[in-house]
């Protein structure tokens, strides 16, 4: 006999739900373990970050800093300033002694190599359109589904089209585009859903005034020294399937 719940664990359950939006984390992870997705995304059960989460956190915090004061100084911050807002976003962390220790130490170090890697690019190229663009504060529905979502950084390629770059950060190691795109023997999806459900959002929130042209992900953690970004190609017929996934 197949379950079924009872009237009042249903309402509490319609009412979890009542204000529930779809995000890229939300729907890897129901596809991934759909218990997994309805104690974490449904029920919210508190609760740490593990390590890697609270590095990825102070990493991401210490970039938008940087190119958030880049756009509104005209002027790109200091490698001192840049390690510095890592060093105090890391601060905001919970780690162990030594699990801060280690962050701090890595951090640095490969912040520090980034940050050189790329500062000539950063000065030629000028300021982002926008850094840590929220769809959250602007009720994005897609097939009347409420999705939401947050992208690290919007680069302008063309002013004329209005055409952009989304990029987004991995502080993983780097992924060849064969992995992103599902292709290898660990046939994982995650990154090509997550680049799609950003391209959906932005067709779908009435506010966003670009056009996305490309979508890069960029790995903070080097290759032998060497930083590696890999831009998704959009595929169509895949980009139209994924939307049939997210119905």
């Amino acid at each position: 006999k197949k379950w079924q719940p009872s009237e009042a664990l249903s309402h509490f359950l319609e009412q979890l739900i009542h204000d529930f939006k779809l995000s890229p984390t939300a729907l890897n992870s129901y596809i991934e373990c759909p218990q997994r997705f309805f104690y974490d995304n449904i029920l919210r059960v508190p609760k740490t970050k593990n390590f890697t989460q609270s590095y990825g956190t102070a990493v991401h915090k210490a970039l938008e800093l940087l190119f958030k004061k880049y756009k509104r100084d005209f002027k790109l911050p200091s490698k001192k300033e840049f390690l510095k807002d890592f060093t105090e976003a890391l601060e905001e962390e919970i780690f162990t002694t030594e699990e801060r220790k280690r962050a701090m130490e890595n951090g640095k170090e490969i912040l520090t190599k980034y940050y050189d890697f790329y500062i000539e690019e950063w000065e030629r190229k000028g300021a982002p359109l926008s850094c840590e663009y929220d769809f959250s504060k602007h009720d994005v529905f897609f097939n009347n589904i409420p999705i939401t979502g947050k992208i690290d950084r919007i680069d302008l390629i063309d002013k004329i089209s209005s055409k952009v770059k989304i990029v987004d950060y991995k502080t993983s190691s780097p992924k060849s585009l064969n992995f992103i795109l599902g292709n290898t023997k660990d046939k994982d999806t995650k990154l090509m859903y997550q680049a799609y459900f950003y391209k959906m959002l932005s067709e779908a929130d009435p506010l966003f005034q670009w056009k996305v042209k490309e979508i890069e992900f960029d790995f903070i953690s080097p290759d032998k020294d060497k930083f590696r970004r890999v831009a998704l190609p959009i595929d169509e017929k895949q980009y139209l399937e994924f939307k049939k996934t997210v119905e």
